[in-house]
Protein backbone atom coordinates (compact mmCIF):
# COMPACT_ATOMS: atom_id res chain seq x y z
CA UNK A 1 0.00 0.00 0.00
CA UNK A 2 1.13 3.68 -0.42
CA UNK A 3 2.55 5.94 2.31
CA UNK A 4 0.02 8.41 3.55
CA UNK A 5 0.24 11.04 5.83
CA UNK A 6 3.78 12.32 5.53
CA UNK A 7 4.75 14.63 8.54
CA UNK A 8 7.90 17.44 8.25
CA UNK A 9 9.51 19.19 10.83
CA UNK A 10 12.29 21.52 11.23
CA UNK A 11 12.17 22.81 14.91
CA UNK A 12 15.43 23.27 16.08
CA UNK A 13 17.11 21.29 13.32
CA UNK A 14 20.51 23.04 11.62
CA UNK A 15 20.07 24.70 8.72
CA UNK A 16 19.30 22.86 5.17
CA UNK A 17 17.74 20.07 7.23
CA UNK A 18 14.53 18.43 7.67
CA UNK A 19 13.17 15.40 9.62
CA UNK A 20 10.22 13.21 7.95
CA UNK A 21 8.22 10.82 9.22
CA UNK A 22 5.56 8.56 8.31
CA UNK A 23 3.58 5.23 9.29
CA UNK A 24 4.83 1.43 7.70
CA UNK A 25 2.14 0.60 5.07
CA UNK A 26 0.67 -2.79 5.23
CA UNK A 27 1.52 -5.26 2.69
CA UNK A 28 -1.37 -7.10 0.78
CA UNK A 29 0.20 -9.96 -1.01
CA UNK A 30 1.28 -11.65 1.92
CA UNK A 31 4.63 -10.46 3.35
CA UNK A 32 5.71 -7.53 4.89
CA UNK A 33 6.53 -3.82 3.86
CA UNK A 34 10.43 -4.59 4.16
CA UNK A 35 11.40 -0.64 3.40
CA UNK A 36 11.89 1.98 0.81
CA UNK A 37 13.23 3.72 -1.94
CA UNK A 38 13.63 7.52 -1.43
CA UNK A 39 14.54 10.09 -4.05
CA UNK A 40 15.25 13.74 -4.02
CA UNK A 41 15.50 16.41 -6.20
CA UNK A 42 15.99 19.84 -6.79
CA UNK A 43 12.84 21.84 -7.84
CA UNK A 44 13.14 21.16 -11.48
CA UNK A 45 16.06 19.33 -11.18
CA UNK A 46 16.59 15.49 -11.69
CA UNK A 47 15.67 12.57 -9.21
CA UNK A 48 18.26 11.17 -7.44
CA UNK A 49 18.23 8.15 -4.97
CA UNK A 50 19.01 9.68 -1.32
CA UNK A 51 22.04 7.73 0.44
CA UNK A 52 20.90 4.67 1.79
CA UNK A 53 22.18 5.31 5.43
CA UNK A 54 19.72 8.23 5.20
CA UNK A 55 16.51 5.64 4.36
CA UNK A 56 14.47 4.08 7.23
CA UNK A 57 13.79 0.28 7.28
CA UNK A 58 10.23 -0.46 7.61
CA UNK A 59 8.50 -1.00 11.30
CA UNK A 60 5.21 -3.43 11.41
CA UNK A 61 2.16 -1.95 9.66
CA UNK A 62 1.29 1.35 11.12
CA UNK A 63 4.45 1.63 12.91
CA UNK A 64 6.49 5.49 12.59
CA UNK A 65 9.42 5.73 10.57
CA UNK A 66 11.57 8.77 10.21
CA UNK A 67 13.75 9.90 7.84
CA UNK A 68 16.69 12.59 9.24
CA UNK A 69 17.57 14.45 6.26
CA UNK A 70 20.82 16.33 6.17
CA UNK A 71 24.04 15.42 5.10
CA UNK A 72 23.65 16.61 1.50
CA UNK A 73 25.00 20.47 1.71
CA UNK A 74 20.97 21.79 1.11
CA UNK A 75 20.75 25.97 1.57
CA UNK A 76 18.74 26.58 4.20
CA UNK A 77 15.33 27.07 3.77
CA UNK A 78 15.16 25.57 0.25
CA UNK A 79 12.08 23.44 -0.60
CA UNK A 80 13.04 20.11 -2.62
CA UNK A 81 10.84 17.67 -3.59
CA UNK A 82 10.61 13.76 -2.09
CA UNK A 83 9.68 10.67 -3.42
CA UNK A 84 9.01 7.55 -0.98
CA UNK A 85 8.39 3.95 -2.80
CA UNK A 86 7.21 1.39 0.12
CA UNK A 87 9.00 -2.23 -0.98
CA UNK A 88 8.31 -5.82 0.30
CA UNK A 89 9.95 -8.55 1.28
CA UNK A 90 9.64 -10.04 -1.99
CA UNK A 91 10.95 -7.01 -3.92
CA UNK A 92 7.09 -5.61 -4.91
CA UNK A 93 6.99 -1.60 -4.77
CA UNK A 94 4.55 0.12 -4.12
CA UNK A 95 2.41 3.36 -5.43
CA UNK A 96 5.10 6.20 -5.20
CA UNK A 97 4.38 9.25 -2.70
CA UNK A 98 5.57 12.68 -4.00
CA UNK A 99 5.82 15.39 -1.01
CA UNK A 100 6.99 19.00 -1.02
CA UNK A 101 9.90 19.59 1.91
CA UNK A 102 10.92 23.25 3.03
CA UNK A 103 14.17 22.47 4.94
CA UNK A 104 14.84 24.44 8.33
CA UNK A 105 15.88 28.12 7.26
CA UNK A 106 17.54 28.33 11.04
CA UNK A 107 20.50 30.93 10.42
CA UNK A 108 23.72 29.19 9.77
CA UNK A 109 25.43 31.29 12.03
CA UNK A 110 24.91 31.98 16.34
CA UNK A 111 24.77 35.25 17.41
CA UNK A 112 27.07 35.31 20.50
CA UNK A 113 26.95 38.35 23.35
CA UNK A 114 30.33 38.82 22.46
CA UNK A 115 31.86 42.05 24.44
CA UNK A 116 35.71 43.37 24.70
CA UNK A 117 37.52 42.17 27.74
CA UNK A 118 37.55 43.72 31.16
CA UNK A 119 41.60 43.91 30.57
CA UNK A 120 43.85 44.42 33.43
CA UNK A 121 45.07 47.62 35.48
CA UNK A 122 48.13 49.06 35.26
CA UNK A 123 49.07 47.29 38.46
CA UNK A 124 47.84 43.94 37.18
CA UNK A 125 50.00 44.19 34.62
CA UNK A 126 52.89 44.42 35.84
CA UNK A 127 52.37 40.77 37.66
CA UNK A 128 56.04 38.84 37.53
CA UNK A 129 56.25 35.22 36.10
CA UNK A 130 59.19 34.70 36.41
CA UNK A 131 62.48 35.42 38.66
CA UNK A 132 66.02 34.52 39.59
CA UNK A 133 65.09 31.19 40.48
CA UNK A 134 61.99 30.00 38.14
CA UNK A 135 59.60 31.30 35.18
CA UNK A 136 56.24 30.46 34.43
CA UNK A 137 54.63 29.99 30.74
CA UNK A 138 51.19 29.64 30.24
CA UNK A 139 50.85 27.21 26.68
CA UNK A 140 47.65 24.94 25.03
CA UNK A 141 46.88 22.08 26.42
CA UNK A 142 47.43 19.81 24.15
CA UNK A 143 51.51 20.82 23.61
CA UNK A 144 54.37 18.01 24.73
CA UNK A 145 57.09 19.82 26.76
CA UNK A 146 60.66 17.97 26.93
CA UNK A 147 61.38 17.94 31.05
CA UNK A 148 64.82 18.48 30.18
CA UNK A 149 65.45 20.85 27.52
CA UNK A 150 61.87 22.42 27.67
CA UNK A 151 61.10 21.56 23.61
CA UNK A 152 57.63 22.02 22.20
CA UNK A 153 56.18 19.36 20.42
CA UNK A 154 54.61 20.94 17.80
CA UNK A 155 57.23 23.63 16.82
CA UNK A 156 56.20 27.36 17.87
CA UNK A 157 56.77 30.74 16.10
CA UNK A 158 59.76 32.43 18.72
CA UNK A 159 57.63 34.19 21.63
CA UNK A 160 54.88 31.65 21.71
CA UNK A 161 55.55 31.42 25.34
CA UNK A 162 55.18 34.98 26.32
CA UNK A 163 52.19 35.49 23.56
CA UNK A 164 49.54 33.13 22.23
CA UNK A 165 46.42 32.36 21.93
CA UNK A 166 45.78 32.53 25.64
CA UNK A 167 48.26 33.89 27.52
CA UNK A 168 50.35 37.11 27.32
CA UNK A 169 53.07 37.86 29.73
CA UNK A 170 52.92 41.32 28.44
CA UNK A 171 49.12 42.36 30.07
CA UNK A 172 50.31 38.98 32.76
CA UNK A 173 46.90 37.48 31.25
CA UNK A 174 45.02 33.98 30.98
CA UNK A 175 42.37 34.79 28.82
CA UNK A 176 39.62 31.45 28.19
CA UNK A 177 36.57 30.96 26.27
CA UNK A 178 33.98 28.15 27.21
CA UNK A 179 30.20 27.38 27.08
CA UNK A 180 27.75 26.25 29.85
CA UNK A 181 28.93 22.39 30.63
CA UNK A 182 32.12 22.74 28.97
CA UNK A 183 35.60 21.92 30.62
CA UNK A 184 38.31 24.56 29.50
CA UNK A 185 41.78 24.06 30.09
CA UNK A 186 45.17 25.58 30.00
CA UNK A 187 48.73 23.95 30.30
CA UNK A 188 50.90 25.70 32.90
CA UNK A 189 54.62 25.24 32.33
CA UNK A 190 57.19 26.08 34.93
CA UNK A 191 60.78 26.36 34.73
CA UNK A 192 62.97 25.83 37.93
CA UNK A 193 63.54 23.36 40.37
CA UNK A 194 61.10 23.71 43.96
CA UNK A 195 60.16 21.24 46.38
CA UNK A 196 56.66 21.45 47.41
CA UNK A 197 55.23 24.68 46.14
CA UNK A 198 51.81 25.30 46.11
CA UNK A 199 49.15 26.16 42.76
CA UNK A 200 45.90 26.94 42.61
CA UNK A 201 43.39 28.27 40.52
CA UNK A 202 40.31 29.76 42.09
CA UNK A 203 37.13 31.20 40.29
CA UNK A 204 34.39 32.92 42.22
CA UNK A 205 30.75 31.48 42.29
CA UNK A 206 29.81 28.19 40.80
CA UNK A 207 32.78 27.30 38.51
CA UNK A 208 34.66 24.26 39.42
CA UNK A 209 38.49 23.85 39.24
CA UNK A 210 40.72 20.77 39.45
CA UNK A 211 44.81 20.76 38.77
CA UNK A 212 46.94 18.00 37.21
CA UNK A 213 50.65 17.08 36.36
CA UNK A 214 51.87 15.34 34.03
CA UNK A 215 53.48 12.14 34.98
CA UNK A 216 56.42 11.05 31.95
CA UNK A 217 57.48 8.33 30.14
CA UNK A 218 60.84 7.04 28.88
CA UNK A 219 61.58 6.44 24.92
CA UNK A 220 65.22 5.79 24.97
CA UNK A 221 67.00 8.79 26.70
CA UNK A 222 63.96 10.92 25.85
CA UNK A 223 61.05 11.59 28.05
CA UNK A 224 57.66 13.00 27.45
CA UNK A 225 54.37 14.20 29.54
CA UNK A 226 51.64 11.40 29.30
CA UNK A 227 49.87 10.24 32.08
CA UNK A 228 47.98 13.27 34.19
CA UNK A 229 48.35 12.76 37.97
CA UNK A 230 45.65 14.93 40.02
CA UNK A 231 47.98 17.64 42.27
CA UNK A 232 47.42 16.64 46.00
CA UNK A 233 46.47 19.99 47.79
CA UNK A 234 47.81 22.04 45.61
CA UNK A 235 51.38 20.80 45.94
CA UNK A 236 54.04 19.42 43.41
CA UNK A 237 57.98 19.49 43.16
CA UNK A 238 60.31 19.64 40.03
CA UNK A 239 61.81 16.96 39.22
CA UNK A 240 58.41 15.63 39.86
CA UNK A 241 57.38 12.99 41.98
CA UNK A 242 54.02 11.71 40.35
CA UNK A 243 54.16 8.88 38.42
CA UNK A 244 56.93 5.84 38.08
CA UNK A 245 59.49 7.75 36.04
CA UNK A 246 61.72 9.78 38.20
CA UNK A 247 64.14 12.62 36.11
CA UNK A 248 66.87 13.75 38.64
CA UNK A 249 67.73 16.70 35.59
CA UNK A 250 64.50 17.85 35.49
CA UNK A 251 64.57 21.40 34.69
CA UNK A 252 60.87 21.70 33.08
CA UNK A 253 57.24 20.60 34.52
CA UNK A 254 53.63 21.05 33.12
CA UNK A 255 50.65 20.95 34.37
CA UNK A 256 47.09 21.30 33.76
CA UNK A 257 44.17 23.48 34.60
CA UNK A 258 40.50 22.23 34.46
CA UNK A 259 37.95 24.97 34.49
CA UNK A 260 34.16 23.29 34.74
CA UNK A 261 31.50 25.73 33.28
CA UNK A 262 28.04 24.32 35.14
CA UNK A 263 25.23 24.35 33.62
CA UNK A 264 23.38 27.27 36.25
CA UNK A 265 27.03 29.74 35.36
CA UNK A 266 25.50 33.00 33.66
CA UNK A 267 27.12 34.11 30.31
CA UNK A 268 29.73 37.00 30.41
CA UNK A 269 33.21 37.32 32.09
CA UNK A 270 34.53 35.97 34.90
CA UNK A 271 37.49 36.83 36.70
CA UNK A 272 39.87 33.96 37.82
CA UNK A 273 43.40 33.94 39.24
CA UNK A 274 46.04 31.55 39.22
CA UNK A 275 48.45 31.75 41.74
CA UNK A 276 52.03 29.82 42.45
CA UNK A 277 54.03 30.19 46.19
CA UNK A 278 57.54 28.61 47.20
CA UNK A 279 59.00 29.66 50.01
CA UNK A 280 57.82 33.36 50.60
CA UNK A 281 57.46 34.40 46.84
CA UNK A 282 54.16 34.46 45.34
CA UNK A 283 52.86 34.95 41.98
CA UNK A 284 49.87 35.73 40.79
CA UNK A 285 48.44 35.44 36.97
CA UNK A 286 44.88 37.26 36.48
CA UNK A 287 42.50 34.69 34.50
CA UNK A 288 39.48 35.89 32.14
CA UNK A 289 36.84 33.27 31.06
CA UNK A 290 34.37 34.43 28.63
CA UNK A 291 31.17 32.26 29.39
CA UNK A 292 29.27 32.49 26.12
CA UNK A 293 25.27 32.43 26.08
CA UNK A 294 24.45 28.48 24.99
CA UNK A 295 25.00 25.89 27.13
CA UNK A 296 26.60 22.13 25.32
CA UNK A 297 23.91 19.69 25.84
CA UNK A 298 24.25 16.69 28.01
CA UNK A 299 23.49 14.14 25.44
CA UNK A 300 26.49 13.58 23.44
CA UNK A 301 26.68 14.81 19.76
CA UNK A 302 28.86 12.28 18.21
CA UNK A 303 30.25 9.18 20.45
CA UNK A 304 34.11 9.44 21.24
CA UNK A 305 34.18 5.72 21.59
CA UNK A 306 37.15 4.80 24.08
CA UNK A 307 37.56 0.96 22.92
CA UNK A 308 38.81 -0.86 26.00
CA UNK A 309 39.81 -4.29 27.45
CA UNK A 310 40.69 -6.41 30.20
CA UNK A 311 41.16 -3.76 32.70
CA UNK A 312 38.01 -2.63 32.50
CA UNK A 313 35.17 -4.71 34.39
CA UNK A 314 31.61 -3.43 35.80
CA UNK A 315 32.08 -5.80 38.30
CA UNK A 316 34.42 -4.72 39.99
CA UNK A 317 33.35 -1.03 39.81
CA UNK A 318 32.70 2.11 37.73
CA UNK A 319 35.42 4.20 38.21
CA UNK A 320 37.03 4.09 34.09
CA UNK A 321 33.59 4.41 33.30
CA UNK A 322 32.84 7.64 35.51
CA UNK A 323 36.12 9.01 34.24
CA UNK A 324 35.47 8.87 30.77
CA UNK A 325 31.83 10.04 30.93
CA UNK A 326 33.01 13.37 33.00
CA UNK A 327 35.10 13.98 30.37
CA UNK A 328 32.67 13.71 27.54
CA UNK A 329 33.82 10.14 26.06
CA UNK A 330 31.81 6.82 26.47
CA UNK A 331 34.33 4.06 27.39
CA UNK A 332 33.39 0.39 25.56
CA UNK A 333 34.87 -2.77 27.31
CA UNK A 334 35.22 -5.62 24.81
CA UNK A 335 33.82 -8.22 26.70
CA UNK A 336 35.26 -10.90 24.96
CA UNK A 337 38.46 -12.65 23.44
CA UNK A 338 39.25 -13.26 19.92
CA UNK A 339 38.09 -16.88 20.40
CA UNK A 340 34.48 -15.64 21.50
CA UNK A 341 34.89 -16.75 25.40
CA UNK A 342 32.89 -14.12 27.21
CA UNK A 343 34.64 -12.54 30.19
CA UNK A 344 31.32 -11.76 31.61
CA UNK A 345 28.12 -12.76 30.55
CA UNK A 346 24.43 -14.59 31.93
CA UNK A 347 24.81 -17.47 33.50
CA UNK A 348 23.95 -21.04 31.41
CA UNK A 349 21.52 -23.42 33.68
CA UNK A 350 21.26 -25.54 31.00
CA UNK A 351 17.86 -24.80 29.75
CA UNK A 352 17.92 -20.96 29.74
CA UNK A 353 19.69 -17.65 30.59
CA UNK A 354 20.13 -16.31 34.22
CA UNK A 355 20.37 -12.30 33.72
CA UNK A 356 20.51 -11.52 37.58
CA UNK A 357 23.77 -11.34 37.79
CA UNK A 358 24.86 -9.65 34.55
CA UNK A 359 21.63 -7.00 35.18
CA UNK A 360 23.04 -5.74 38.66
CA UNK A 361 26.41 -5.03 37.44
CA UNK A 362 25.35 -3.55 33.92
CA UNK A 363 21.64 -1.49 34.85
CA UNK A 364 23.53 1.74 36.33
CA UNK A 365 25.61 2.26 33.06
CA UNK A 366 22.57 1.58 30.43
CA UNK A 367 20.22 3.49 32.84
CA UNK A 368 22.88 6.23 33.79
CA UNK A 369 22.50 6.09 37.60
CA UNK A 370 26.40 5.58 37.76
CA UNK A 371 27.02 8.97 37.00
CA UNK A 372 24.22 10.75 38.94
CA UNK A 373 26.95 13.29 40.58
CA UNK A 374 28.87 13.75 37.12
CA UNK A 375 28.19 16.90 35.08
CA UNK A 376 26.21 15.10 32.75
CA UNK A 377 24.50 13.38 34.98
CA UNK A 378 21.98 10.40 34.55
CA UNK A 379 22.96 10.18 30.87
CA UNK A 380 23.62 6.09 30.02
CA UNK A 381 26.57 4.95 27.98
CA UNK A 382 25.94 5.79 24.60
CA UNK A 383 27.49 2.20 23.36
CA UNK A 384 27.62 -0.69 25.12
CA UNK A 385 28.97 -4.31 23.58
CA UNK A 386 26.90 -7.57 24.37
CA UNK A 387 28.38 -10.69 26.00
Amino acid sequence: APVENVRITTNSLPPGEALLSWKTPPDKGGGKTLGFDVFWRHKGGHWKLLPRYLIPLAGKPGEEVKLYLHDLGLRPGEIIDLKIVPVDNAGNRGPEKEVEVALSDTPSEFPLDFEEPPLPTDKESSTLVKDDEMEIFIIDPFDKVDPITGTIIPKHPSGYLLSNHIFSAEKGLIQLYGAKNEFVHFQIVIKGRLEKAKIDVDFPGPIKTKLYEFAYVQKGKKYWPDPLIPIEEGFFSIPAKSGKVFIPEQKYHALIAEIYVPHEASSGWKRGELSLSWRNKIFKIPILLRIWNFTLPDKLSFIPEMNAYGRVDPRKGYAYYRLAHYHRTCLNRLPYNWAGTPAFAPRWNGKGFDWSSWDRYVSPLLDGSAFADLPRKNQPVDVFYLP
